[in-house]
């Protein structure tokens, strides 16, 4: 992975380089908002220092998969280095103000009970999480079905936190 430059960079501005290996080749979107809004795609060796320069910026946005084109397009997909479900905890009654660790217990609780597997990096994006479950091994675009029907599976069993249904495709870029 990103070593060196992981260490350079807070925690929380790091968690990509945690599943995008910057020894691989290929492009990963960040998209912005505000003043300038845009998308752009960079190649994942240049991951480590878009990050940084985008140290203390808010509302910013990186894909979850990798592509082999500089486009974010599913048909671009190159492979998939996690499976995701973006919660938007804020809409549901009974988790609205609590507070980011109440959250994450409740979700590793709700994973437990419902045989999830924990996921391997839970972020606070604000108003809500994003569960992320890291792949040993990326999956190749060729297992997109296969990945899909995971994304299903764990967004029905995560509903009632609010997973977003909107939010569980390849080409997703997340907080």
């Amino acid at each position: 992975m990103a070593g060196a430059a992981q260490q350079e960079l807070p925690l929380w501005q790091a968690e990509p380089l945690l599943y995008h290996d910057t020894s691989r080749g290929g492009f990963v979107a960040l998209f912005r908002t505000g003043p300038g809004r845009r998308q752009q795609c960079a190649r994942l060796e240049a991951l480590p220092g878009l990050l940084k320069s985008e140290s203390g910026q808010v509302d910013r946005w990186i894909s979850q998969g990798e592509f082999f084109k500089p486009n974010r397009r599913v048909v671009n997909l190159w492979r998939m280095p996690l499976a995701f479900s973006d919660l938007d905890t804020y809409k549901q009654p009974g988790l609205k103000g609590l507070s980011p660790e109440a959250l994450a217990e409740h979700l590793l609780r709700t994973c437990h009970d419902r045989q999830l597997p924990e996921p391997s990096v839970i972020v606070f994006s604000g108003r809500g999480l994003q569960a992320k479950w890291l792949f040993a091994e990326p999956v190749p675009q060729a297992a997109l079905p296969r990945w899909s029907a995971v994304q299903e599976v764990i967004n029905a069993k995560l509903a009632d936190l609010g997973a977003d249904p909107l939010a569980k495709d390849a080409s997703r870029v997340l907080r």
